[in-house]
């Protein structure tokens, strides 16, 4: 969801014209036609950073553990892991629980890296670009409890959160001058799903479920890039942006599961979310000088309490879970997400459109019990970018691997685990004219706890 694109290509637009009045007015001062032919390229691609890996992330939460067996085990669990983790995998398996139980899971550590490589080349220097943030995410708050031929479920779930501040300057040398540019940006992206499951036997091995949820979306992007000649700093241009989205949507996800014997099979389905109410707001400002103190640009864009929207596509997942032994049990979850189009902001003075492809994902684990008391857990994840490509989006696919252990108690399970996820993608920018290597990387420690009673 690259909210600045919009403004980046009117922004450029303008920066293209000021670069042909140069050629115009002066010949003389070279560079100041270099930053004019270098800004667009650096605004283009740096506007968007780490804005960029909100599209990697709010389509593909396989990225993140989510659920007590299930983020131990690649986020695989829709053939029914015994896990209260059924509320979002697959409300069918809720079924599988046995008696009441408390869970809370979440990530104690949290680290995101992304590393741009070069964005441009500018007199043989290669520009490039990274971002790291840290936080820790409270992933999952679930109560279980059966009622009479009913398994009820109320559960809070944060599938990925993200926050990065920071400033980042540039020093470019350019024969006996510089050129800086320097940007701060602030940014952050969450999702929080509160909602209640219900789930039945229907005889024979089958069962169903179904949850169903309030999705609040929270997106806020911040961005100010200033640029200009070090040894003339009268000369500058600045672009700074202000977006966010604020919606409230309903989110259903039906689920059924039949038990074979050391078998388990389930169907989990998770409808297009439902928008209820939301704002958003775009800001965006820029201001050049660079073609002298008598051809000033200012421009300025302000719209506030607009509707702003953020929607997920159809996706259909089936998931096998199999026992070959007592103490192993082995995972594998195949889903396909399908495409999508909307429309962010639908106003008549700004229009901002998505565009989602349809991808397949592969998620398996498996857990192996070393005694009674004691399990350990591995998995993997492959999650393909749903983003169309474009200029600054290279469709970045991600592979992702997951390991823990679980200490079993008669009431209390207390668990812990890794996890690693990386995407890659490479393309050149048209701006740029060298070719981009990006790199997104996801580090984190998982902690859970599950009380039965």
């Amino acid at each position: 969801m690259d909210l600045n694109f919009t403004a980046l290509v009117y922004n450029i637009s303008k920066l293209e014209m000021i670069n042909k009045g140069l050629r115009m007015i002066s010949k003389k001062n070279l560079f100041i036609r270099i930053m004019c032919l270098a800004l667009p390229s650096m605004l283009l691609f740096l506007t968007h950073m780490p804005v960029m890996t909100k599209g990697q992330t709010a389509y593909n939460p396989n990225l993140i553990p989510l659920g007590d067996k299930e983020s131990l085990m690649g986020n695989a669990g829709t053939g029914g892991l015994g896990s209260t983790g059924a509320v979002y995998y697959n409300p069918g398996a809720l079924t599988l629980l046995k008696g009441n139980s408390l869970s809370l899971s979440g990530s104690a550590y949290l680290q995101f890296r992304y590393k741009a490589t070069p964005v441009i080349n500018i007199f043989g220097t290669d520009v490039d670009y990274s971002a790291t943030g840290y936080q820790s995410i409270p992933t999952s708050l679930i109560v279980a409890k059966t009622y009479r031929d009913w398994y009820l479920a109320y559960s809070i779930l944060i599938p990925m959160s993200f926050r990065y501040e920071g400033p980042t300057t540039w020093l470019i040398p350019a024969g006996d001058n510089n050129i800086k540019m320097k940007m701060m940006q602030n940014y952050s992206e969450s999702i929080f799903m509160a909602g209640i499951t219900a789930a039945r036997k229907l005889g024979q091995g089958w069962s169903v479920g179904l949850s169903l949820y309030g999705q609040a979306y929270s997106y806020l992007s911040v961005v100010d890039i200033r640029g200009g000649i070090e040894e003339n700093p009268e000369l500058i241009v600045q672009s700074s942006s202000r977006n966010s989205v604020n919606p409230i949507n309903l989110l259903l996800i039906a689920g059924i599961h039949k038990s074979l014997g050391s078998w388990g099979l389930g169907l989990r389905v998770e409808a297009p979310n439902m928008y209820l109410f939301g704002k958003g707001s775009y800001y965006n400002y820029w201001f050049s000088n660079l073609a002298g103190p008598d051809n000033i640009d200012v421009t300025e864009t302000d719209l506030d309490n607009i509707t702003g929207q953020f929607k997920t596509p159809l996706d259909l997942r089936l998931g096998t879970v199999f026992q070959p032994k007592t103490r192993l049990t082995l995972a594998i979850d195949i889903a396909y997400c399908f495409g999508l189009q909307y429309n962010i902001f639908n106003e008549p003075e700004f229009k901002l459109h998505e565009s989602l492809n349809g991808n397949f994902r592969i998620n398996s684990g498996l857990e192996y019990y070393l005694r009674e008391n004691l399990a350990i857990y591995g998995g993997g994840s492959y999650t393909p970018s749903t983003l169309e490509k474009t200029e600054t989006r290279f469709g970045q696919d991600f592979w992702a691997v997951f390991a823990g252990g679980k200490l079993f108690s008669q009431l209390l399970e207390s668990s812990v685990g890794l996890y690693y996820s990386r995407g890659n993608g490479e393309g050149t920018l048209e701006s740029g004219g060298v070719k981009t290597k990006q790199v997104y990387e996801f580090i984190g420690i998982v902690l859970g706890t599950s009380y039965k009673f």
